[in-house]
């Protein structure tokens, strides 16, 4: 069985199974318990969306070009909107808003990437976070 009819077979398993129990009918728990439960597991993984914060490292000779890097973040399949603000005495921040895939390690890679993407941004702090 592949894994697309084994998902659709498990969300019926799922969706009947508590009905089924009421109702007195073993035979669905039963089959129920041989369904792989990885699947259910990757059905039920949703989404995030997070707001950061990026700040950028600020050299002495010369201003950061929050523009194009701001434009260079906006490249991630993850982002949404990207928005340079003004933080403090002429220094600036770059928000940024992704969805991200919720699972163990995937925030932390996303702010990887982009501390990655270029050597003047310092700091990301997520600013708000909620499931989709």
């Amino acid at each position: 069985m592949g894994a697309g009819a084994r998902l659709s077979l498990a969300l019926v398993v799922r969706c009947t199974l508590g009905g089924a129990r009421n109702a007195g009918f073993r035979q669905l728990s039963t089959f129920a318990q041989s369904v792989d439960l990885r699947v259910l597991e990757v059905r039920n993984m949703g989404h995030v969306v997070v707001k950061y914060k990026v700040t950028l490292d600020q050299p002495e000779d010369v201003k950061p070009d929050y523009d194009s890097i701001a434009e260079e973040i906006s490249g991630f399949d993850e982002v949404q909107e990207v928005e340079v603000k003004p933080l403090a005495f002429g220094m600036m921040y770059i928000e940024v808003q992704a969805v991200l895939g919720e699972g163990e390690g995937i925030v932390d890679g996303f702010e990887d990437r982009v501390r990655s993407s270029n050597k003047l941004v310092g700091q990301i702090e997520a600013l708000e976070m909620g499931r989709l």
